[in-house]
């Protein structure tokens, strides 16, 4: 019996919209932690992210910019948060809710919605043989330890690193990161793009995951 294919995990450190943006303009339906309900409000539902009957999975692990905290009901027990919906809630903290700063995300990262989003994409991770970059610097200590539990968690498995300069990016990666990619790269765990992410090829990808 075939078994259920996975959605695309697309995970990012951008509070912005527009991943949202471009999965909305082709067409492809995605989980993001959130359920739509009947009034148009969509609140967050953690079971939402491990839903296979989407086409891709997005994980925002910093948050978004449309993520606001709300009461529906108007008390701390019915206290949730929400996209959309203004007219629908009372709004307990009108601040997006967003992890900023360099060291302080990282006592976040066990926290509320956070930690579930968290979890999901290190399962995510588990399950996957090839993790394509764009766009992270390495930079994130909670990150990078995913990514190292990750990168020695399996063989076979491959990193794909796409960027202009590449070279430059793991060059100035955090210490845990930066002093394996000698031997990431002489193995052949470790391969650069040097690309645009928006000129790059999924062919050009594979061949260097092959």
């Amino acid at each position: 019996m075939a078994s259920t294919p996975r959605p695309l995990c697309v995970a990012t450190l951008n509070h912005d919209l527009l991943i949202e943006q471009t999965l909305n303009s082709v067409g492809l339906a995605y989980a993001d932690g959130f359920s739509a309900r009947e009034d148009g409000a969509r609140v967050w539902n953690p079971e939402d992210l491990s839903d296979t009957g989407f086409e891709v999975s997005l994980l925002k692990l910093h948050g978004s910019v449309d993520w606001f905290r709300v009461r529906d009901g108007g008390n701390w027990e019915s206290e949730r948060i929400a996209i959309g919906g203004r007219d629908l809630f009372d709004w307990s903290d009108h601040r997006p809710q967003l992890l900023l700063g360099t060291f302080n995300k990282l006592l976040s990262y066990p926290a509320a919605q956070f930690a579930w989003l968290h979890n999901q994409f290190r399962v995510e991770l588990s399950r996957s043989s090839l993790l394509v970059v764009s766009g992270y610097s390495f930079g994130d200590k909670g990150i990078n330890s995913y990514l190292l539990e990750w990168a020695y968690g399996g063989q076979g498995r491959r990193l794909v690193v796409i960027h202009p300069d590449g070279k430059s990016v793991l060059s100035n990666a955090r210490g845990a990161i930066r002093n394996k990619v000698a031997d990431w790269q002489a193995s052949g765990f470790l391969a650069s793009l040097p690309a645009r992410i928006e000129d790059a090829t999924w062919q050009e990808v594979a061949a260097l995951a092959a």
